[in-house]
């Protein structure tokens, strides 16, 4: 069922060939300044689906000061043979940050993250030909000493505490769009900039905010899920089906139906459209006319389980999704019970 259902969903996929070689990994949170000595620097990095490799990935830190060399590459760091989990989120650190997944040696020191107005950049090697020194005393694509040709950007973000924006730092890296301030709230030493919600679209920094840490876990986000009500109860009462995840391409997520009849037939609809709710065997049908129709069983406890890995690209944002199950249960009024009906919404 899971394949047919992304399946229905892939003519909509329009990601260039080069966006499905590259790592989908971004730089998702920052935090460079603590109380006193800084001593809990970290940056998250963070990839939907999970499990990437990073194999051939490169971290690299700009210093913006404005003396020569001006927005120069100050430290590099090589992800060779690291992996993101299967959660998605990856915290390169200082060993008492929360969650840290990596402790480099340029993080065994205190106070090694610059505070700003620097950057940082996660790259690719499209080559695997490339070392951390090849970096070395270079600047984003717009700088008078180029990254080696071979390497692609993937992410970046130009960040500060209270200070002038650098422009040439920006159009380095993320060309057109803000520099972040951690001490946007004046609260600099005990928040982070990270993206909300957690991913996003690369070298955009405007969903970008400064807030609590949360290094390791999500940052949170508006839910794309609305229940539209109207089960049909049956032989444990009301069917309960609920979506998770972000509806945005890459993201994991899932159909979790409960409460069902055990052990029986469970058909689950999809559509676009609805009719507003339309009268069928007693209860509310949502999805109407519907695009999909798929069978599965519940198992002994009346649940089943609908995981993707990945949510498509190339969904516009805004399209409606409406999903409900309908049970075989002869406690149904018609030998059928209903879950409520689920809206999705990609954002």
């Amino acid at each position: 069922m899971r394949n047919r259902f992304l399946a229905l969903l892939a003519p909509l996929a329009l990601a260039p060939a080069l966006a499905a070689q590259a790592p989908v990994v971004f730089i998702n949170e920052l935090d460079c300044d603590q109380i006193s000595t800084d001593s809990n620097e970290f940056i998250e990095l963070f990839s939907p689906c999970g499990g990437v490799s990073l194999d051939d990935c490169y971290l690299v830190l700009y210093n913006g000061a404005f003396s020569a060399p001006a927005d120069a590459e100050y430290a590099t760091i090589s992800l060779d043979g690291l992996t993101i989990p299967a959660d998605g989120y990856f915290v390169i650190g200082q060993a008492t940050v929360l969650n840290v997944d990596f402790t480099p040696t340029l993080f065994t020191a205190l106070s090694q993250l610059q505070n700003g107005a620097d950057g940082a950049g996660i790259w690719w090697d499209s080559s695997g030909v490339l070392t951390d020194l090849s970096f070395d005393n270079t600047t984003g694509p717009g700088g008078t000493a180029l990254p080696p040709a071979a390497a692609i950007l993937l992410d970046a973000v130009c960040y500060d505490t209270a200070d002038v924006d650098d422009a040439g730092l920006i159009a380095s890296l993320t060309p057109g769009q803000p520099q972040i301030d951690e001490d946007a709230n004046a609260m600099g030493t005990t928040q982070s900039i990270q993206r909300f919600p957690d991913g996003g679209t690369a070298l955009v920094t405007t969903t970008y905010v400064t807030t609590t840490p949360t290094s390791g876990v999500s940052n949170g986000g508006n839910n794309p899920w609305t229940d539209l009500g109207s089960p049909l109860a049956g032989t444990l009462g009301d069917p309960v089906l609920v979506g998770t995840g972000t509806l945005v391409a890459g993201n994991p997520g899932s159909l979790e139906l409960d409460n069902a009849n055990p052990d029986s037939l469970a058909y689950l609809f999809v559509s676009l459209t609805t009719a507003g709710g339309t009268s069928f065997k007693g209860g509310t049908l949502w999805p109407f006319p519907f695009i999909l129709q798929a069978t599965e069983m519940t198992d002994p406890l009346g649940s089943f389980d609908l995981p993707w890995s990945c949510w498509p690209s190339g969904i516009p944002s805004g399209t409606t999704f409406y999903f409900q199950y309908w049970i075989a249960d002869p406690a149904g009024p018609k030998g059928a019970a209903a879950s409520n009906g689920v809206l999705g919404t990609t954002p």
